[in-house]
């Protein structure tokens, strides 16, 4: 399991307490797999065709919305917004093009990208909920675009 070097503890979370939820089995193939573009607010997905990547659940991937591109996510730093709309959607894949729910629209300066959410992450989360925590687990699976 991933989090220790045997493999038997699960990923401990901000704070040392272990995180509830199954690890994320994603090849590594899914790895910055997706092109993310941004133009008259919306984001677009587009397949990289050097990497592959499957349908994803859609209640799992999220846009991370930071107001600086460093690298590093720190409490304030940065929110959540998720891909799927309230409707909901069978997966995310490309090619696509959507608007996050109840995000209030593209900040100049601010750097977006798709986060994969832990699946605890991903159930508690809601629009505009402060990135560091779930960041810390969440795997990157676009290229990032400033808006």
């Amino acid at each position: 399991m991933k989090g220790s070097p045997d493999g038997s503890a699960p990923p401990s979370r901000p704070g040392g307490s272990p995180s509830v939820a199954a690890p994320n089995a994603l090849p590594s193939s899914c790895a910055a797999a997706w092109k993310l573009t941004l133009s008259g607010g919306e984001f677009t997905i587009a397949a990289r065709p050097e990497a592959a990547c499957p349908p994803l659940r859609p209640d799992r991937v999220w846009v991370l919305d930071a107001a600086s591109g460093n690298g590093r996510v720190g409490p304030g730093d940065a929110v959540i917004w998720p891909v799927a709309p309230a409707n909901g959607m069978a997966a995310v894949h490309p090619p696509l093009t959507f608007r996050p729910r109840d995000w209030p629209g593209p900040v100049p300066g601010h750097v977006y990208e798709l986060l994969y959410l832990d699946l605890a992450d991903a159930t508690a989360a809601r629009p505009g909920d402060d990135a560091y925590a779930a960041y810390q687990l969440a795997l990157t699976i676009s290229t990032y675009v400033i808006a």
